[in-house]
């Protein structure tokens, strides 16, 4: 039997093998179908919501599974933002999930997670649309700007080629534009040349000052524009000393001494509860952050585990990173120039700031240089400068 499986496996093209498993297997026949009523309901929305003769049209591209991180936030409120600027760009905007490569993969179609309409950890009211039921519905487009993220640049273009998607077959005048949240993911050169063969224009917007500069547009070969991020104080609930819990929230990411150091706060600081924001909503993380006293994070440093705890009034931990910090946080005494330094200092640092006069003290230093940094007026300048053609670095 099983050299049977194998056999039928070996010779069985993987658009039969992918219909085989609807057929039998009870868990994918479920997806399918849920899938094909989801796929009828962006259909629905499209012919409700949009003018078929849009002439005009933005998208912006997210991966489909329904997770939450600040990437996925990021790019929502950059949505958001872009929608209240029609008067500006005169488009409609969207967004839709990345074309599937995988689409005909038999253990794909077994292990996936269903198509999504919505994304549901984090309050927002935008539905996800499929990009090439989009392009098929929008037959009169003029211009048509894509937005993508920088990490998924080369499977996009692979799932281009797998649905038979052809953007100069739907505009003329296509503008692709990488978004640049994460240094570290920085596109090869092969997949920007293959973004150019593809589109008219080829834009890239960042997340940070830090990397927005002419040694990044220079190997980009494109124009380079600072979007930023909507990280803005007037976003959460800021407690002061007095009100806030024995409670150190720390971010999901992995390395190899974070263990060591909880373990070695947690003895120095056994009242101190330790909190790892993992499979939580954004809004239940939020509230973390109201109540915490302390925050640390083990990623790119100037990142919402940091930042957003500051905004709320928590004295925020990192290790110093040229790649993602501007030079102004490396005069804080715990933005740490090292994992080896942040071992060595963390414990001390909390004993010496918990304290109210030198908490409110220090933690108003870190606030303070944060909305020197973001703050709404400027991130929706920055969005209405791109679509004027207004780049940082043309």
């Amino acid at each position: 039997m099983e050299y049977i499986r194998r056999l039928v496996s070996r010779i069985l093209p993987e658009k039969l093998k992918s219909f085989l498993l609807v057929l039998i297997d009870a868990r994918v026949r479920a997806r399918f179908f849920q899938d094909f009523r989801i796929a009828h309901q962006q259909k629905s929305i499209l012919n409700r919501q949009y003018p078929a003769g849009t002439q005009r049209l933005i998208i912006f591209l997210v991966p489909g599974t329904d997770i939450v991180n600040g990437g996925i936030m990021s790019i929502f409120s950059l949505c958001s933002e872009s929608k209240k600027l029609k008067h500006i760009h005169k488009a409609e905007v969207i967004i839709c999930s990345l074309p599937d490569n995988k689409i005909f993969n038999p253990y794909y179609l077994r292990h996936r997670e269903n198509r999504i309409l919505r994304f549901t950890k984090f309050k927002n009211d935008i539905e996800i649309l499929d990009l090439k039921e989009a392009l098929q519905y929008f037959k009169k487009l003029d211009s048509l700007t894509i937005h993508i993220p920088e990490l998924y640049v080369g499977n996009f273009m692979e799932g281009l080629c797998n649905k038979s998607i052809m953007l100069r077959d739907h505009s003329h005048d296509v503008t692709m534009n990488i978004m640049l949240q994460n240094i570290r993911m920085l596109p090869s050169s092969e997949d920007i040349l293959n973004l150019k063969k593809i589109a008219s224009q080829v834009t890239c917007t960042t997340a940070h000052d830090q990397y927005t500069s002419q040694e990044v547009r220079d190997y980009l070969g494109c124009p380079l524009h600072l979007f930023s991020v909507w990280a803005s104080p007037e976003q959460y609930l800021f407690k002061r000393y007095s009100e806030k819990r024995e409670l150190l929230v720390v971010s999901p990411d992995r390395h190899p001494s974070k263990q060591s150091v909880l373990e070695s706060i947690q003895r120095a600081h056994p009242l101190i509860e330790i909190r790892i924001v993992q499979n939580i909503s954004y809004e239940t993380f939020k509230q973390w952050m109201t109540e915490a006293k302390w925050t640390l994070t083990f990623g790119e440093g100037l990142d919402g585990y940091l930042g957003e705890g500051i905004f709320s009034g928590a004295i925020g931990f990192a290790v110093y990173n040229e790649e993602f910090f501007t030079q102004d946080f490396s005069r804080f005494e715990t933005i740490y120039k090292s994992h080896e330094h942040l071992m060595e200092m963390i414990c001390i640092d909390i004993q010496k700031y918990d304290n109210e006069a030198e908490y409110e003290r220090y933690q108003k230093r870190q606030y303070d240089l944060l909305c020197s940094l973001y703050d709404y007026k400027s991130y929706v300048s920055n969005i209405t400068k791109y679509y004027q053609g207004n780049y940082d670095y043309p």
